[in-house]
């Protein structure tokens, strides 16, 4: 009898398990989100140095929401007609950005002639002199010469205007290799030739160099 229990008992917990198996393979699968698509790379592009591409990837970023990133680079579209009308939507988006997130205006004045500054959060983006605007946030201000950086802190907060004065160390002047010149603006004289040429007379008595022309040939 306890037999016959045990082989009930086992036989209910396999009826039990492939109900489950049954339950669970009914249910959907949960699918994966799509990825999102990459970003344009900003990098790339600025070191290309290509305006229309720094311009095309600024329009890029203003369509993606990345107006911070955008409104650093749009400043590249001056001047492409073929790109005005991206450009200036761009703008629009950007300057709606700052006024709803109560950006600040950050003049950024560059004393040393030559260099660049970056902005920590956005590294890959190189900056000259001039106005930008910049969400609320802590923010360090480089500039760097072959010469040396130097650094600012930022903190805006509340639409605040602010000025960052930069003035890293200059770049050392180039090495001049000099030229040492040893004429004196004179011709130099020709040179030596050597000891001009002197004809002796042969040590063979006259008598014996009559038999010396060439032999004659043979018949």
């Amino acid at each position: 009898m306890p037999r016959i229990v045990s082989l009930v008992a086992a036989s209910c917990a396999l009826v039990a398990a492939s109900a489950v198996l049954s339950v669970a393979a009914a249910q959907p699968r949960t699918k994966k989100p799509p990825k999102k698509p990459r970003g344009p790379d900003v990098a790339a592009a600025v070191a290309s140095g290509d305006a229309t591409r720094i311009c095309k990837t600024a329009i890029d970023l203003g369509t993606r929401g990345d107006h911070v990133r955008a409104g650093l680079l749009v400043g590249a579209c001056e001047g492409l007609e073929a790109l005005a009308a991206d450009a200036k939507r761009t703008r629009i988006a950007v300057s709606k950005a700052a006024t709803a997130g109560d950006w600040s205006k950050v003049e950024l004045v560059i004393k040393t002639a030559g260099a660049t500054a970056t902005i920590d959060l956005y590294p890959e983006i190189p900056l000259v002199a001039g106005t930008y605007r910049l969400p609320p946030g802590s923010y360090n201000v480089v500039a760097r010469t072959a010469g040396g950086a130097t650094m600012s802190e930022l903190t805006l907060k509340d639409g605040n205007r602010s000025l960052v004065v930069l003035a890293p160390p200059a770049a050392p002047p180039p090495t001049r290799h000099k030229t040492v010149d040893f004429t004196s603006g004179e011709p130099m004289p020709p040179p030596h030739a050597g000891p001009p040429v002197i004809k002796h007379d042969s040590l063979i008595p006259a008598r014996y160099r009559k038999g010396l022309g060439k032999p004659k040939p043979k018949t």
